[in-house]
């Protein structure tokens, strides 16, 4: 958590301790190396050489400490656990929530900041969703469905009464932009309108914003035109298509070639439910 969040306070927060334990805690393990781990950089703790040999192999036997557990668990109670992580945060923990819901047998944990192929390899994580295949022999990457961004279009928007937007008729808007689209896509977005003749004007919207979207508490944010990805709907609002297209957004899962067949019905249900939502946007523009 130290690593994690640079400071012994914002760890103590997380780890429901007290600033004194967290700090003596670190004392203690440093003492029992005999060696430095951290170095004082302002006022953040940054890892020396020290430090970070020792966190890559903490890391690995915390991973592989996790991974025991879930199979020691599903030994004795035959249910089955999906850990996964991802750089594609609001998408990805969205639709793993509602599969969660609709799947009680199977227990969905999300392991912030575990999107590499040492997680997978360790063990820590079961699978991790990605914009770009992972590179890896032992690594399995498929592509779960291509999506497309979307203009979302308030109901109160003179907008909303169209049925395809021409370029003339966004010249003049501002669009909110979510940060789940994430900065190389959304740099691709901006080169997309440049290349139509159009210069993007907009705001960036933090996920916990968008998040409060999908629970329905919109209008105290003043929304306006937004750009998403086709399967995060925005209440009050309607899906209207961009003549000439937008940018494509491709989703994979990376998982280690063990866990194939145990994901396989997890990517058939996710794959069937962007299916319907696409429809869904379909049908309403």
């Amino acid at each position: 958590e130290i690593v994690e969040k640079g400071s012994i306070l914002s760890a103590a927060g997380d780890l429901y301790m007290s600033q004194p334990a967290v700090s003596k805690s670190l004392h203690q393990l440093e003492a029992s190396f005999q060696l430095p781990l951290f170095d004082r950089v302002g006022r953040k703790l940054e890892l020396n050489e020290n430090g970070k040999l020792c966190y890559q192999y903490a890391k690995a036997i915390l991973e592989q400490a996790q991974a025991l557990d879930d199979a020691m668990e599903a030994a004795r109670t035959g249910a089955k656990t999906i850990r996964y992580a991802t750089p594609c945060d609001v998408f990805s923990r969205y639709i793993m929530d509602e599969f969660h819901f609709t799947h009680q047998d199977v227990n969905v944990e999300y392991m912030s900041g575990r999107d590499s192929i040492e997680a997978l390899r360790n063990g820590g994580v079961t699978v991790i969703f990605t914009e770009e295949p992972m590179r890896g022999g032992e690594i399995v990457s498929s592509q779960l469905f291509v999506d497309q961004v979307i203009l979302r279009v308030p109901l109160s928007s003179g907008l909303a009464n169209k049925k395809q937007l021409e370029l003339s008729d966004i010249s003049d808007v501002t669009f909110d932009v979510s940060e789940q689209l994430g900065s190389s896509r959304f740099a691709d977005i901006l080169e997309f309108f440049r290349g139509q003749g159009l210069e993007l004007r907009y705001r960036m919207i933090p996920n916990q914003t968008l998040q409060r979207y999908l629970i329905g508490k919109s209008d105290s944010f003043g929304l306006t035109t937004v750009l998403t990805s086709s399967y995060i709907d925005v209440p009050g609002h309607v899906s209207r298509p961009l003549k000439g297209g937008c940018v494509e957004i491709p989703y994979y899962t990376n998982c280690l070639k063990r866990n194939r067949a145990f994901l396989g019905p997890l990517e058939e249900w996710i794959r069937q439910r962007y299916k319907q939502a696409f429809e869904a946007v379909a049908n309403m523009a």
